[in-house]
């Protein structure tokens, strides 16, 4: 055999295992973005069911109202749970605030439609969780300055 024909089978070997390697990575790369797009539920879930946790106290407090301000020790753990609810809520407004102000870039990328689509998705539910954590903090802020808290100052001022 001569020079030329060992190198076109070296080549075309190479060509071969060089597309094998390329299978196994493109494989590996379609597991990790998996996993990547599964912590990013993972921790999208979290936040929301945060949210919403927050917001079924709110609501627990809203219907035993009285039950709460009747009791002293309940109403000053309440008052500070709703001071942390409206802390949280504050940190998810200016988290959800980010998250859309880093959106901004998406208008100035060429996308495939389908690109376009998950990234209107995308703008369509940040904005959304934006809102509900703005909704909380009002909540929040409602149920402390315009309930128990007035209440409570109401009654040292009495004192005093």
């Amino acid at each position: 055999m001569g020079p030329q024909i060992i190198s076109g089978v070296f080549s075309a070997m190479a060509m071969i295992t060089g597309q094998y390697y390329m299978t196994q990575i493109n494989n590996k790369l379609e597991k990790i973005e998996k996993s990547v797009e599964e912590v990013i539920k993972f921790l999208e879930n979290d936040k929301r069911s945060g949210m919403e946790s927050n917001e079924a106290f709110l609501q627990h407090v809203q219907i035993n109202y009285q039950c709460i301000i009747d009791n002293d020790d309940l109403r000053n753990a309440t008052l500070g749970t709703i001071q942390r609810i409206k802390i949280d809520s504050l940190a998810n407004v200016l988290f959800y605030k980010k998250q859309i102000g880093n959106l901004g870039y998406l208008n100035t990328k060429k996308d495939k439609a389908d690109e376009i689509n998950r990234n209107i998705y995308k703008t369509k539910v940040l904005v959304s969780e934006y809102w509900y954590s703005l909704y909380l903090y009002c909540y929040a802020w409602r149920r402390f300055y315009g309930g128990i808290y007035r209440l409570d100052r109401q009654e040292v001022d009495k004192v005093q």
